[in-house]
């Protein structure tokens, strides 16, 4: 069974470890983003902060803003029940960030991957602001706005085939 998400990603045919319950994710949820300003969680490993992965928002239209640093744990249910199905992919992570500029929280689902060339294409592609270092902790700036593509892709097709 693979320990965290980088592994499973090196080595596809690790056996996934059960989902972790909404209600549980939650409550793992809010303290780290309490405490950090923002959260990278799989529903598969938990938190995936301090890995060698990088996150990327591919559905910009499914992303949900509210103003101010905290997010209220019925917000962050509502969105993980939402978003089931994109969260049945481990690559895919829920995520959350505060931006102090604009006084904003992000809730995201966000591709992780371990390729930072890929993950910046693919932030670009989706008119990202920017992509997150999970290892570093820091913000890597894509250029983009943030704001939804009318011609984006099925989001099926959002994700790059994983590597064989």
């Amino acid at each position: 069974m693979a320990k965290d998400l980088r592994t499973y990603l090196a080595n596809r045919r690790t056996r996934l470890p059960r989902q972790i319950p909404i209600q549980e994710a939650v409550e793992q949820i809010e303290p780290l983003h309490a405490e950090r300003g923002g959260a990278t969680f799989s529903l598969y490993f938990g938190d995936v902060a301090s890995q060698a992965l990088f996150a990327v928002s591919l559905y910009p239209e499914r992303s949900v803003m509210t103003r101010g640093r905290s997010i209220s744990a019925r917000r962050l249910q509502a969105f993980v029940a939402q978003n089931q199905d994109l969260l049945q992919d481990p690559r895919n992570t829920i995520g959350t960030w505060y931006n102090e500029e604009n006084d904003t929280t992000y809730l995201d689902v966000s591709a992780t991957l371990p390729d930072r060339e890929q993950a910046m294409a693919l932030g670009r592609q989706y008119n990202q602001i920017a992509i997150y270092d999970l290892l570093h902790s820091e913000e890597i700036a894509t250029e983009g706005t943030g704001e939804p593509l009318l011609d984006a892709p099925p989001e099926d097709r959002r994700l790059p085939q994983p590597a064989r």
